[in-house]
Parts: C-alpha cells; sequence; structure tokens
C-alpha cells in the first residue's frame, strides 16, 4: 500500500484493511485494470466497507504521483516498492492479499534481439525458464 509519508499510519510497518474505510482511495479504472481493481475491491469487502475511490489514473506511475501529491491513499502490488517517489512511503496490509498474475506474450515468428534479451531477463527474475519458448 502507497501513502502520503505524513499520513498517520504511514509510521506503521502494517496496517488492517479496516482502518482504510475512511481513506480516499487512487486506483485504475475498473476497464483497464479489471484483475487489479476486483482484487482490491475483493480486500476492502472482506473488511466491510466499499472504497471510496475518488481518484483514477491509467498508469501506477501516475497514482503514485497522486498519493506523493496527498490526494488518497493506494493498494499497489508489492513489486512498485521499487518505484521510489518523494514523500510516499508503502506499508504492507495486515491481511492475507491476492497474488497479481502478470504475463508476457510475444509473438513467436517475431523475436527480434531486444525482445530476446527482455525475454530472458523476465526467465532470471521469475526464477523459471522459458528457454524452450524462445
Amino acid at each position: 500500500m502507497a501513502l502520503l509519508e505524513t499520513h498517520p499510519l504511514a509510521q506503521q510497518e502494517s496496517v488492517a484493511v479496516r482502518s482504510l474505510a475512511d481513506e480516499f482511495f487512487i486506483m485504475f479504472p475498473r476497464h483497464l485494470g479489471l484483475g487489479l481493481y476486483d482484487q482490491i475491491l475483493s480486500v476492502c469487502l472482506r473488511a466491510n466497507f466499499s472504497p471510496n475511490v475518488t481518484q483514477q489514473a491509467n498508469q501506477m506511475q501516475t497514482i503514485i504521483g497522486l498519493v506523493s501529491a496527498g490526494m488518497g491513499i493506494a493498494i499497489v502490488p508489492s513489486s512498485l516498492q521499487n518505484l521510489q517517489r518523494g514523500g510516499v512511503v508503502y506499508c504492507l496490509l495486515d491481511e492475507q492479499t491476492p497474488l497479481v498474475e502478470t504475463s508476457v506474450v510475444w509473438q513467436q515468428e517475431n523475436i527480434m534481439p531486444a525482445l530476446r534479451k527482455f525475454l530472458q531477463a523476465v526467465s532470471t527474475i521469475c526464477g523459471q525458464s522459458i528457454k524452450k519458448l524462445i
């Protein structure tokens, strides 16, 4: 979860989802991030509230920028913590959160050198071999 560094919850190592019931949420529009949007909604509904979505943004960088401007909070994938932005801190949620699956798709007959290197990097980072596919 991304919070403004001056937010009252920002000093906590982990935050209970139910403590976010009165917060302003910044999220992807549902039509652009159906899976992520629905998972965030589900996490909130399990805590007996529906998120008050006051801002939507098409890119994670923009969402984090809106958090840094004090426009609200955002529940984001943990991998986004690598995106450092002044004034933003990342906290864990107390409750177990769903995994967000990411896929890589390419045209098998059109593997350029840059794509091959990208796929090798993905394979290394994910710890899974996709070499049989490239």
